[in-house]
């Protein structure tokens, strides 16, 4: 599995060279199943994982992976990812007390599945990897990027 094969944005090389030196940990949920995607495409269960910072307490990066069938390969499936910085009030609830947010979307892994359950099973694997690497999502500094202060 390769979810650092095409890095882009906040995920690029750049941030995979900066070993681990960063504020940013897995906050205490670790793994966790679900997150709210409604495209079309999105065909099973997101895998999660959500990284916070001690000293920014309403700072949080979400890296949900879910399969998708695009309209152009059908029975082909594959994994997504969003990664998704925000500034809320309240981290209990991040999309209800959002004060700002900005999220990237690509397809991280070159592998195509023939079912929903092995792609859903690729997803869980890819935030299992993901929890253990906040270095390579936590580049930003935690602060909304239009310069506001929170």
């Amino acid at each position: 599995m390769g979810i650092f094969k095409r890095g882009y944005g906040r995920a690029s090389n750049a941030a995979k060279s900066a070993v681990s030196r960063t504020e940013w940990r897995p906050d205490d949920a670790g793994v966790f199943q679900g997150y709210d995607r409604t495209a079309d495409i999105v065909v099973g269960d997101a895998w999660s994982v959500r990284f916070v910072r001690d000293d920014m307490p309403g700072s949080l990066i979400t890296v949900a992976f879910y399969p998708v069938e695009y309209d152009e390969n059908p029975g082909e499936f594959i994994v997504q990812r969003e990664t998704e910085w925000m500034v809320c009030e309240n981290p209990a609830d991040p999309g209800g007390t959002e004060i700002w947010s900005d999220a990237l979307t690509d397809d991280p892994m070159p592998e195509t599945w023939a079912s929903v359950a092995e792609a859903e099973a690729d997803c869980r694997s890819a935030a299992e990897v993901a929890l253990g690497v906040a270095w390579a999502y936590g580049t930003w500094d935690g602060r909304p990027e239009y310069g506001e202060a929170v």
